[in-house]
Parts: C-alpha cells; structure tokens; sequence
C-alpha cells in the first residue's frame, strides 16, 4: 500500500510573504516485511497568458519528467459560450511551455471556432510534481 502525506500550499499569500514555488512532498511505503520514505518534488507558478505559447521555467530541476497540472483563470467577464483548454507543447525537466485555446460556440449558427487564447486572457497556474 502506498501512502502520500502532502500539505499543499497554493496559489496564496500571508502577511504579503509569498509562500514557496517549490518544495517536496514526503510518503511512505508500506510492505509486508517493511516500510520506506521517498520524496517528491512540486513547483509551482502562476503567470499571464501570451499569444503563441508561454514558457514556464520551473525553479528547480526535476529528476523525471513531471506530471503537469494546469488550471485556467479568466480575467475579464464570464461568457458560457466560451472554453479554455490548456495543451502542453512540451514538458522538460527544466521547464514547459503550454498554448491555451478558446473554443467559443455561437447558439445561432451552431458553428463552433477553436483559436488561440489573446494575451493577457486568461491566467495559468501550473502545479508540476516529479513522477
């Protein structure tokens, strides 16, 4: 069985003290005969969007190849007929650079367009964890 002990400190701030982009979560594994600690490093980082793909250099190196989690912030005013849809183009130790898109959906002439989010649209929070 294996087991992940993690507090996660995202996307906040205390006493105008920003809290760490990176740091490491601590698990454990437990077997039959046995009972091992590892250690997974996180970064995280939040930025604006700009056209044609955003480059995010993590503040550490990984060791593998990370798992990358990316959530989308809407800066201006809501419209359901709007969807963000975050892709990583590519996925480094070092770093990862994600392009947003904008699928809008018009009701009257059912036509659905997929294009490339503007800059300053949106926000991405990216939360990267070592696999």
């Amino acid at each position: 069985m294996k087991r992940i002990y993690a507090i996660l400190l995202l996307c906040a701030f205390v006493n105008n003290y920003p809290l760490p982009q990176h740091g490491a979560l601590t698990g454990e594994i437990f077997g039959s005969n046995f009972i091992g600690n590892f250690r997974i490093s996180f970064a995280t980082d939040k930025a604006l969007y700009t056209n044609g793909g955003l480059t995010i250099n993590y503040p550490i190196t990984f060791i593998n190849t990370p798992i990358v989690n990316i959530s989308i912030q809407l800066l201006g005013a809501f419209d359901p007929a709007i969807t963000y849809v975050p892709l990583v183009l590519t996925n480094l130790t070092t770093s990862a650079t994600i392009v947003v898109n904008r699928i809008t959906y018009d009701s009257n002439t059912q036509i659905t367009t997929v294009e490339e989010a503007a800059t300053n649209e949106v926000a991405i929070h990216i939360w990267s964890v070592d696999q």
